[in-house]
């Protein structure tokens, strides 16, 4: 604004300027000392409430992630299967999950270290995510394990986003600087709701027991679960 009066103070967060509290007078009567001091104070405390609130989002931010890898982990999983179900269960659409598994990865350990082991992990994570769509969640599940909770995906499509993360990792093996190249693959299970599952468990299990059919079968594929019983109760 035009006015001919301002009073400017930086707002302070972790040493470093975040921001400025600026006040302007239409008049021309100056700002005195104690306007000074008091906008003074609001800064200082609006410094301290700005750098509790980034470091108690860093702090949510990284109870949700995964250290090594950095996607999603297991309990931020949880709270987004609450959402996606309520969203399909509102307007009556499918979703699903796929489990995914790196194939024969404590070979990779035993062999290459786990250094070199957890190296691959990062990579399988960022190349898995290339493949997926931005509204999917993907998650660290444990270990070598991932889980992909994709929104709005019926059967057809969640097999087609399988395969294609299972080719994937299957064409171009893991390299490194000075290390010598990784060949890996990605056995899948994959689950749909409502067809296989009507909860977090059941969904889950399902996906799971796809995921094991896969691996009985040769590895580096792609397994649908199989439809429940006729009457069969589905736990949630």
């Amino acid at each position: 604004p035009r006015f001919p009066v301002t009073l400017a103070v930086p707002l302070y967060s972790s040493q470093r300027v975040t921001g400025v509290i600026v006040l302007y007078r239409e008049g021309a009567f100056p700002f005195d000392r104690k306007d000074l001091d008091t906008v003074v104070f609001l800064a200082e405390q609006g410094g301290v409430a700005i750098e509790n609130v980034l470091l108690h989002e860093d702090a949510q931010r990284l109870s949700l992630t995964d250290g090594l890898t950095g996607v999603w982990n297991r309990r931020y999983l949880q709270m987004q299967f609450k959402q996606t179900l309520a969203s399909a269960n509102r307007f009556d659409r499918p979703f699903s999950v796929l489990l995914l598994d790196l194939d024969n990865f404590k070979d990779v350990n035993d062999t290459f270290g786990h250094q070199r082991g957890d190296a691959i992990l990062i990579e399988f994570a960022q190349r898995v995510s290339a493949a997926l769509r931005e509204i999917d969640t993907f998650v660290r599940y444990g270990g070598e394990e991932f889980v992909c909770l994709l929104s709005e995906t019926d059967i057809s499509g969640a097999r087609t986003t399988a395969e294609k993360i299972r080719q994937t990792i299957s064409n171009d093996p893991f390299t490194a600087v000075g290390e010598e190249p990784v060949s890996l693959t990605v056995s899948i299970g994959v689950a749909c709701y409502p067809l296989h599952g009507n909860g977090y468990q059941s969904l889950i299990e399902a996906a799971d027991q796809a995921l094991y059919r896969a691996k009985e079968e040769g590895r580096d594929c792609v397994r649908v679960a199989k439809r429940p019983a006729p009457g069969l109760h589905l736990a949630t």
